[in-house]
């Protein structure tokens, strides 16, 4: 009572009860589960670890080098956005600046220190220009620049 049966182009078995199945996986179905299990291991060997410590990593205090005197923050609206605006004096000039707040309340008044993360000049008279705050406790903040004045 054992007939051969064909369950696919590289198994052919005797016929087995129907409690059992047979499953096989040709070469190339194989190969891709090899290779997909390979990448993976190599995943989490390699770029696992490398981007840890990249979020571990600290910025270095001596790139924030700007003064930076914060008189006044609000939430900018709506207010469920998560965004402040600071009022800022940088080098004598002042400057409303927007950022987000990432679930952290406003910025308290005082002094900070910040680097020019973006300083884009299109003319002589036009800038698209952002700051990066560094706090105390070593995390950052970007602002953007959206006004101006002397």
């Amino acid at each position: 009572m054992s007939e051969e049966v064909n369950c696919g182009p590289s198994c052919a078995v005797k016929a087995r009860p129907a409690s059992t199945r047979c499953i096989t996986l040709d070469r190339e179905e194989n190969y891709t589960m090899k290779h997909l299990a390979f990448s993976l291991m190599l995943f989490f060997l390699i770029a696992a670890p490398s981007s840890a410590s990249a979020a571990d990593a600290k910025p270095d205090p001596s790139q924030y080098t700007i003064a930076v005197h914060v008189s006044a923050s609000k939430y900018a609206p709506p207010v469920d956005r998560g965004e402040e605006v600071l009022t800022v004096t940088i080098d004598g000039k002042h400057y409303k600046i927007l950022g987000g707040t990432r679930g952290h309340g406003l910025i308290a008044p005082g002094d900070y220190h910040a680097r020019l993360s973006n300083d884009e000049r299109k003319t002589p008279y036009e800038s698209e220009r952002s700051f990066e705050f560094l706090f105390p406790d070593g995390s950052t903040r970007r602002f953007d620049v959206i006004a101006q004045s002397e």
